[in-house]
């Protein structure tokens, strides 16, 4: 039997007739406690010695796309850590990127485990953070999840039913209609009530979803809190509960009210297990981290650390578009990282040039940060080489030895153990000695570590185009290293094939009206209003500058869709040519003591594109979108979006 848990949602409900309002009268059993179907507890409450500790196993989808923002995956891990912890509770976590692949395969594994038999496995709690589509569309809501290269994957609903279908067909040919070792999936995504039908037909036990649009705070606060009481052998019902009447009683109202579109469908004689703190080795603080687990590009488990990006500059703030320039980089290298990305032309090395000020350095921040992500392509395996100043030789191959030390030391120490010779820093003497070095270097550490390396190197020296002997030495240490791919970011394209590797050049486009625009708004000091789109009179003295700018601050902030539109007309805006140096130096100038846009009129004319490059230059760098997600799909979720209101 199935049930809504949400009193007020009957009215609404659009589940099947088999699903009826929660008698309150029945007793739930909880999912963190004995394991009622098999070994039933005493009349006195005694708990049997049999447990299962549950693992909690976090897919998340977070696509290349710019009508998704990016989630923030390493906050919400380590919201979900600690809630555990405070619990008293092991973190038995393990994380991964959801695709079609791994949600199949964790289906798969759910549907074989035999937790009422000797020796069944431990139960798995699906955490899944991703964006559903909202628009009108006939195939109904669907999950937005990532191809194996980091772009988008739409999941329609009937897709997700025969995918949940799929894995439990038996040899016999018989569907076996329950996920036995799927007890909960929690669904942290906006309006995600249908897709939980989905699960709930297929026949998990519990499914908790939302009904709306959720805010990134009170999806955090829920969260928190649900797992806080899980943790503390709570069971799902009172779990949810309790998390809903804390959110309702937070002091922002805006919170608060969210607290009513957490839903939850269940049964109340669902089979449980209990989180038993007596196979816990050691206290808890010091190894709560260290069953934090991922899934990487590979699909086996290692250990991941909460500062595994700590090595990396820090992101670009104000980040805006480039996710095509970074899906077309990673769907070259996919194949060499262990994708499927079906191109048939693994590439190894990609070259990514453009004028100054057109965003090569945040761009490859970006790429660094994407791609060592939790489950991605290079978990683990970026080396950034940041090259500045004067094109000096031996400053490259100092950096570059010191990147690989780094490298080095983070590899093994993540694999647990020292690496067999570890290169450590040594004076350079002359190019041949250093050159040596640093393919053993990169030699040995494809060799011992088993998993792909990206090489990014941000040219600012322009030393790439410069110096052929530099040049030539990545290749040699592309030769030397099987698993090692390189992105170099340079002001020039480069061609030269790096001994058998062929390079691949995209020219960084400039940014889209419309990304110019977001940006320019993001950086203002001041709300825009009528009198930045009018043309100011001429003053001839400070005293009248000073009377216009007391008379056009009277207006009424536009709005931001409106801001938007009359800024993509703006002659200031077409004369930066979207140039994020200049957007971002002409979005700086705009002070409370300035009058109008048009004072800035002419700040645009030192370099950039034209207006012409300008307007086409989202097309300059073309991605297949079409065959994932069509366009004008609106998409929701919440999850690390500021939502502060724009000045």
């Amino acid at each position: 039997m199935r049930f809504c848990f949400d009193q007020s949602a009957r009215a609404r409900s659009r589940s099947r007739e088999s699903q009826r309002s929660f008698d309150r009268d029945q007793k739930p059993e909880p999912l963190l406690g004995p394991n009622l179907a098999s070994s039933p507890a005493s009349s006195s409450g005694t708990v049997p010695d049999s447990v299962h500790i549950p693992e909690l196993h976090v897919l998340y989808a977070s696509p290349l796309d710019h009508r998704t923002p990016q989630l923030n995956i390493q906050s919400e891990l380590e919201l979900l850590s600690k809630a555990l912890e405070h619990a008293s509770c092991p973190p038995n976590i393990r994380v991964g990127v959801a695709s079609t692949k791994t949600l199949a395969q964790l289906f798969t594994r759910a549907r074989d485990r035999q937790l009422g038999t000797p020796g069944g496995s431990r139960p798995v709690i699906l955490h899944l953070s991703a964006h559903v589509t909202t628009g009108s569309n006939v195939l109904g809501p669907c999950l937005v999840l990532e191809n194996s290269y980091g772009g988008p994957h739409l999941l329609h609903r009937q897709q997700l039913e025969e995918l949940l279908v799929a894995s439990g067909d038996t040899p016999s040919g018989t569907n076996r209609h329950q996920l036995d070792g799927l007890p909960l999936v929690f669904l942290n995504s906006c309006w995600s009530e249908r897709v939980a039908e989905a699960f709930v037909e297929a026949g998990c036990r519990h499914v908790i979803a939302t009904r709306g649009y959720i805010s990134d705070g009170a999806s955090k606060a829920f969260a928190q809190e649900f797992y806080f009481a899980l943790g503390s052998q709570h069971t799902i019902l009172s779990s949810w509960q309790r998390a809903r009447q804390v959110l309702s009683l937070d002091p922002n109202p805006q919170i608060a009210a969210n607290a009513e579109l957490f839903v939850l469908f269940g049964q109340p004689s669902a089979r449980s297990t209990r989180l038993d703190m007596r196979d816990s080795p050691g206290p808890l603080r010091e190894r709560s981290w260290s069953n934090l687990q991922v899934s990487p590009y590979s699909g086996s488990c290692s250990s991941w650390q909460p500062n595994s990006s700590d090595h990396l500059p820090p992101k670009i703030e104000d980040f805006i578009g480039r996710s095509s320039v970074l899906c077309e980089i990673l769907r070259n290298l996919d194949a060499v990282a262990g994708g499927n990305a079906g191109s048939g032309n693994g590439r190894r090395a990609v070259v990514v040039s453009g004028v100054a000020g057109q965003g090569k350095s945040a761009v490859a921040v970006e790429l660094a940060h994407f791609s060592t992500a939790p489950g991605r392509m290079f978990l683990q395996g970026i080396i950034f080489v940041c090259l500045q100043g004067e094109p000096e030789v031996s400053r490259v191959l100092e950096v570059l030895e010191s990147a690989l030390q780094a490298a080095t030391s983070r590899a093994f120490a993540v694999e647990g153990h020292r690496p067999s010779s570890p290169p450590g820093p040594q004076q350079t003497t002359n190019f041949g000695d250093a050159c040596k070095r640093l393919k053993q270097g990169f030699q040995h550490l494809d060799r011992q570590s088993g998993r792909a390396h990206l090489l990014i190197v941000d040219d600012g020296m322009g030393v790439l185009a410069q110096s052929p002997e530099v040049w030539n030495l990545f290749g040699i240490l592309l030769e030397a290293a099987p698993r090692l791919c390189l992105a170099a970011f340079s002001r020039v394209q480069l061609y030269e094939s790096l001994g058998d590797c062929k390079c691949v050049n995209f020219e960084l486009p400039p940014l889209s009206i419309v990304e110019a625009a977001e940006l320019f708004l993001l950086r203002v000091h001041r709300p825009l209003r009528q009198a930045d789109f009018c043309e100011p009179p001429t003053v001839s003295n400070e005293r009248s500058k000073a009377a216009d700018v007391a008379v056009m601050d009277i207006g009424a902030p536009l709005s931001k869709a409106d801001a938007l539109r009359r800024l993509a007309a703006h002659p200031v805006l077409l004369s930066l040519g979207g140039n994020p140096a200049q957007v971002r130096a002409a979005g700086g100038r705009v002070t409370p003591e300035l009058r109008s846009l048009y004072d800035l009129h002419g700040i645009g004319r030192t370099g950039g594109a034209s207006p012409v490059q300008h307007a086409s230059g989202a097309a300059a760098l073309s991605w297949p979108m079409s065959e994932d997600v069509p366009q004008g799909i609106p998409l929701s979720r919440a999850m690390s979006v500021d939502e502060a209101a724009l000045p």
